[in-house]
């Protein structure tokens, strides 16, 4: 089939790390060409002039990208993610091509986002993009909670219309943005046989400290309340405050919180806050940075804490680059360390646990990670041939492959 998905592109040599919207589309686009596909990346933004072809981050020539018009008419099948369309332009483009077939993949909370748009001063400008004009709504396993029924509704689609669909990663970003450093692997292999290296080399790779040398980081984006950096800074206090050991603790992305009159009301009365003011440790808040500058620079340990989000990029990457993991993902519970909820004490349970004791087992650890990371990526065949299935039924109009859209996080496909 020719599929084309939705991408907005607002300038040249735009980052990638900016959010994980264009990570997201062309890593569908990477597992839909794996299933047999023609697949490109339109830009629906008219913001780019000319070719593309030198002016994005990624492999123009095995993920094209042109615009939206230029190639919208002659697709068998339109994923709306990156960007979506209004109603009007749907309608218009179903004049265009009427034999499409039309998907809106969700890669967002959008039940919390519209939310917090919906009741926080500020945030009333934005507008909403439900519609009745699309085939089928896909969205990505961790959102079904909140979402799946506030989808449905909204888009005016039957039940058997909206569902979740396999998650889909790649280390390929990770890879490239550590070429600076040198490939994860030949890294590691060099630190393991230098030590001196190890020492002085500010580099994302995981190596073994004393536990009063390493650094904590919690790496939330503290944007909203399902991913805010406050579970993860009680759990190292609450372990500072039974005498586990550490130099160093970080909040990515809680520069502007820091600024926050109430939250700081809260951090000041903080052991290891006062800890920090007497110079016993050190504590930072910094701002948002790409997650190999992060544990590049500023942390050995990661905590971290989601509610109702139980996949992240970003719990990915770590395990990747074969960082320690505190977290509260279910549906990554068979990796990194894993703590229930917002169980401040079997976090803390857990962050001391692996103070003490990862740097023993390292080797398992990692193989554990490898083991899981792969369910996620196009070395699983189930995922896919999930989505060649899901493909196939679209276009028939019918469940011909008798597919139950039950979603079972051990395989990342359905039950």
């Amino acid at each position: 089939m020719k599929i084309g998905i939705t991408v907005g592109i607002t300038k040249e040599q735009e980052s990638m790390w900016i959010n994980g919207i264009k990570m997201n589309a062309i890593f569908l686009a990477n597992a839909l060409k794996e299933a047999g596909h023609d697949v490109i990346l339109l830009d629906t933004s008219n913001k780019i002039k000319g070719s593309y072809k030198g002016k994005v981050v990624w492999d123009f020539d095995k993920f094209p990208i042109f615009r939206y018009l230029e190639k919208a008419k002659n697709l068998d099948v339109l994923i709306l993610l990156g960007t979506t369309l209004l109603p009007q332009d749907i309608s218009n483009y179903r004049i265009l091509n009427p034999k499409a077939k039309i998907i809106k993949y969700m890669c967002g909370n959008n039940y919390v986002i519209d939310m917090e748009r919906s009741l926080f001063k500020g945030e009333s400008e934005a507008i909403t993009t439900y519609q009745n004009n699309i085939d089928e709504l896909w969205y990505v396993p961790q959102q079904g909670f909140q979402n799946h029924e506030y989808y449905r509704v909204l888009h005016k689609l039957p039940k058997d219309k909206v569902f979740p669909v396999p998650f889909i990663w790649d280390p390929m970003f990770i890879d490239d943005s550590c070429e600076f450093y040198g490939k994860v692997a030949d890294m590691a292999s060099e630190i393991e046989n230098n030590s001196e290296i190890a020492d002085k080399l500010i580099a994302p790779v995981y190596w073994p400290k004393k536990p009063k040398d390493k650094k904590l980081v919690i790496m939330e984006p503290n944007m909203n309340i399902v991913k805010f950096s406050m579970i993860p800074l009680l759990i190292a206090e609450e372990a500072f405050r039974n005498g586990a050991e550490f130099g160093e603790l970080n909040i990515i992305s809680g520069d502007r919180i820091s600024k926050n009159h109430y939250y700081s009301s809260i951090v000041e009365n903080l052991d290891v806050f006062k800890a920090a003011k007497d110079s016993k440790i050190k504590m930072n808040w910094v701002g948002r940075y790409p997650v190999h500058r992060i544990l590049a620079q500023f942390g050995d340990v990661i905590i971290s804490h989601q509610w109702q989000n139980p996949l992240n990029y970003a719990y990915l990457d770590a395990l990747y680059l074969q960082f320690p993991l505190i977290h509260n993902a279910q549906m990554i519970q068979d990796a990194g360390y894993y703590y229930n909820d917002f169980d401040i004490s079997e976090g803390t349970h857990v962050l001391e646990a692996c103070l003490k004791e990862h740097d023993s087992h390292i080797d398992e650890y990692n193989a554990s990670s490898e083991e899981v990371l792969t369910r996620y990526t196009v070395f699983n065949e189930g995922l896919v041939s999930t989505y060649n299935k899901l493909l196939e039924n679209l276009v028939a109009g019918e469940n011909k492959h008798n597919l139950s859209h039950r979603y079972n996080w051990k395989t990342n496909t359905y039950r």
